[in-house]
């Protein structure tokens, strides 16, 4: 079984929103982790059945509801220049790689996990245009 890094999972997840022409999400706290929360959880339905296990978790904190995961997981991808904070508060991201780009990652990264990456990315755009916030 492939272990599958908190990383590999918003790339994947970047890359895919990126094939389907996503380019802004906002990320205000009450609104993105429970999206990706429920996207986890979908992944972790799913992952035996493509042979992967998740290596992290993402847990709110229970007071607030924010995940330091997730405040991780953006970071990283900000610094691997796949996504950019959109303005002075930090409450958008812009999905910094095209549709092109996006193929490439999977292609090359996650070929085999591609159905899974379209299933989470499904997850992801049904919870997030059903959240309050967005």
């Amino acid at each position: 079984m492939q272990e599958l890094t908190e990383n590999d999972f918003f790339q994947g997840l970047v890359a895919t929103l990126a094939i389907r022409g996503v380019r802004k999400i906002s990320i205000r706290t009450d609104n993105f982790d429970p999206v990706l929360l429920a996207v986890f959880r979908r992944l972790e339905e799913r992952a035996p059945a493509f042979d992967v296990e998740p290596d992290f978790d993402i847990i709110p904190d229970p007071i607030h509801g924010d995940s330091p995961t997730v405040r991780d997981i953006l970071a990283s991808a900000a610094a691997d220049g796949l996504i950019s904070f959109d303005n002075p508060e930090y409450q958008d991201i812009e999905i910094k790689i095209g549709a092109h780009s996006g193929e490439q990652l999977l292609a090359h990264d996650f070929a085999a996990l591609r159905p899974l990456f379209d299933e989470l990315a499904g997850v992801f755009l049904d919870v997030y245009e059903h959240s309050p916030l967005t």
